[in-house]
């Protein structure tokens, strides 16, 4: 859904044609290219009163803004990211049985855990700690009580004795 109003208000700028006329100086004229990444730079002409010609101006595709939108990408982040996303990946590939339930809890645990601890000993985060603290107890009872619900039952011997008789 969040793709689809990104791409959604991404069209509706890319369809305006709203072009408004800055003064600035030829160093800011520099720097602002350089930082765009554009070819050369480009100044706005004074309007002309002209009702037969029309002047069209090139703007970039609206896929060459969402491909080249980070023109220098940051290093990839600590090893507790990727730890922490490498648990989310095996939560998600836990079958649907009982100790597939009981391993989807132990990897969103330890996903939970690197992340919060990316969070508070790398970038210092307090909500991001806060939310994954709160994660882990809720998969830690998902997982206490799928782990007592596994439990095997066991009667004492003179009971099992006397449903076996019972059988025949």
């Amino acid at each position: 859904m969040l793709f689809i109003s990104a791409l959604a208000i991404g069209m509706i700028t890319g369809l305006q044609n709203v072009t408004t006329e800055v003064p600035t100086t030829d160093s800011d004229v520099v720097s602002t290219t350089e930082d765009m990444g554009l070819l050369e730079p480009t100044k706005l002409s004074p309007p002309v009163s002209d009702l037969v010609n029309v002047t069209i101006h090139d703007r970039p595709a609206m896929w060459d803004v969402y491909l080249h939108h980070c023109p220098k990408w940051r290093p990839i982040n600590h090893i507790f990211f990727q730890v922490a996303n490498i648990c989310f990946l095996l939560s998600f590939l836990a079958p649907h049985t009982a100790t597939g339930l009981i391993w989807l809890r132990v990897a969103l645990i330890l996903g939970c855990a690197f992340s919060g601890m990316w969070a508070w000993s790398v970038e210092c985060y307090l909500d991001a700690v806060l939310w994954n603290s709160a994660f882990i107890v809720i998969n830690f009872v998902y997982f206490a009580v799928q782990f007592y619900l596994m439990r095997p039952i066991k009667f004492h011997k003179d009971i099992e004795e006397v449903s076996d008789s019972l059988k025949c």
